[in-house]
């Protein structure tokens, strides 16, 4: 983090509903981005464990049934775009300027 405000140019610091912390505004992206990741990650994780235990539970599926199932065509397509979309996301905060509101 930035010791000093004082150092920043003019009109450094919180912008649009937007905190800078670091000196350089692509860091706070990357954090930004980071952060978010991070945030999603836990929960698709949290949500798919809890998933599996109660279709266990209920005697719907096995976790083995997970490790080996075999996309079809139609479903590996819904997989691509899906992964497709999410990337373009996460890259979405790469390509925002420091002042945008998005």
């Amino acid at each position: 983090m930035s010791e000093s405000s004082e150092n920043r140019p003019e009109g450094w610091g919180i912008v649009g509903g937007w905190q800078q912390y670091f000196d350089d505004p692509a860091l706070d992206r990357l954090a930004e981005i980071t952060m978010d990741l991070a945030a999603t990650t836990w929960t698709l994780l949290d949500r798919q464990k809890i998933t599996e235990w109660i279709l266990e539970e209920k005697g719907y599926l096995q976790n083995a049934e997970i490790d080996t199932f075999q996309p079809s065509e139609e479903q590996e397509k819904e997989l691509t775009e899906a992964r497709n979309q999410f990337i373009a996301d996460i890259l979405n905060g790469l390509t925002r300027s420091a002042n945008s509101e998005q």
